[in-house]
């Protein structure tokens, strides 16, 4: 198991998520989210505020997710989970829609591949 990113510029993941243990790296913003995605990997969860993964913010990180990995500096796969939680700490959407029909697109794409004739 890798890490989890957790970016919510006002909280902690402890608060947040107090039951899950694990190395966790925190960002406040699409710059600090990238640096660690840069100099960690790509995580295996992203753990962000609903309203940080709404904002600009989080759309540009989304969709940088989606350069690297079409240009191959990441690999995003279907484990990858995107997860935002509200004010409360309540788990309220499974992710980014962008990034989440990015992946469904991928991955049904390479299911079609291994398809018999």
């Amino acid at each position: 198991m890798g890490y989890r990113l957790f970016i919510d510029p006002t909280t902690t993941p402890q608060a947040v998520y107090p039951g899950i243990e694990g190395d966790w790296q925190q960002a406040a913003n699409h710059d600090q989210a990238v640096m660690a995605v840069v100099l960690n990997g790509l995580p295996d969860e992203v753990c962000a505020s609903k309203t940080w993964s709404d904002s600009e913010d989080g759309q540009q990180f989304a969709r940088w997710l989606v350069s690297a990995d079409l240009d191959g500096t990441i690999r995003l796969s279907e484990q990858f989970v995107w997860r935002c939680h509200d004010t409360s700490g309540s788990v309220v959407d499974e992710g980014n829609q962008a990034l989440t029909e990015y992946l469904n697109s991928k991955f049904f794409k390479c299911r079609l591949n291994v398809l018999p004739r």
